[in-house]
């Protein structure tokens, strides 16, 4: 179940991008064709859905700001156990593409922030991790 979880997970943070009649234009039209792009997390794993309606805060609990901050430092650290030989069970197996540069925004930032509360509740594998966790 893990292994699916991570995969999914995985594909989840690499940008859809939706085609559309203006993709090849200059100036202000290819700014607007820029802003068809679109970003999904997937986790596949029926108990984080649960967990996470019965743990979450509003989105508005934490800021954009926070939540990408805390992510950027999980990732990494995740991204270092993927390539780590003869990993645990427990620990990831599939390398995250989170760009720090790209805006995901609000609601992506705050379910993974989330998803890796929750993986940290199940096998402790953060170190460093949020205070409030």
């Amino acid at each position: 179940m893990i292994v699916l979880l991570m995969a999914g997970f995985a594909a989840g943070c690499s940008s859809k991008r939706q085609l559309s009649a203006t993709d090849g234009l200059t100036g202000n039209e290819a700014q607007a064709a820029q802003d068809t792009l679109e970003y999904e997390l997937l986790i596949i794993d029926p108990a984080f859905e649960t967990w996470y309606l019965r743990y979450q805060r509003p989105e508005s609990y934490y800021s954009l700001e926070y939540l990408e901050n805390w992510n950027r430092q999980l990732v990494m650290q995740w991204n270092s156990m993927v390539m780590r030989p003869g990993r645990p069970d427990c620990m990831p197996s599939n390398f995250l593409d989170y760009d720090p540069s790209v805006s995901y925004g609000l609601t992506l930032n705050h379910k993974l922030y989330y998803y890796f509360r929750f993986t940290q509740q199940k096998c402790r594998i953060f170190n460093p991790f949020p205070r409030d966790w």
